[in-house]
């Protein structure tokens, strides 16, 4: 399914593509090759992503010796919902 999906289909042709991609969680882009456009009206359970997503997150990146450079702005993006 992800390998279908348009926007992993088509390469980032410039910094505007490039931001399209990664102003969204990997979270959002799985729910929509999931549930498709709008999963976030047709399934509400799924919007904002489950607490722990984030802390999957976290643990594969210190699993991997990934550095979050946002890692404020992740942990707080949809708290404000």
């Amino acid at each position: 399914m992800a390998n279908q999906a348009d926007f992993v289909k088509d390469v980032p042709k410039d910094e505007h593509d490039v931001a399209y991609l990664t102003h969204e969680y990997e979270y959002h882009w799985a729910m929509i090759i999931l549930h498709g456009e709008n999963y976030w009206t047709s399934q509400p359970n799924l919007y904002p992503p489950p607490q722990a997503y984030f802390q999957w997150v976290k643990n594969y990146m210190h699993a991997n010796n990934i550095q979050d450079v946002l890692e404020e702005v992740s942990e707080t993006k949809y708290q404000k919902l």
